[in-house]
């Protein structure tokens, strides 16, 4: 495991993988600012920041 797990590291996908994660939650965050706000409005802005702040 720990083998794999070097070289996937090697490979940078992590951090590539994160930051197109965080691209698409930030256009999912731009997507929602014409609609009206509201408690949904609220919980998807919260599910996009979170889908890119876990750690696990």
């Amino acid at each position: 495991m720990q083998d794999v797990c070097a070289i996937i590291e090697s490979t940078g996908a992590i951090p590539y993988t994160a930051q197109a994660a965080q691209r698409q939650a930030d256009l999912a965050i731009e997507a929602l600012n014409p609609l009206p706000d509201s408690a949904s409005k609220e919980a998807l802005y919260g599910l996009a920041e979170f889908s890119v702040s876990r750690s696990y």
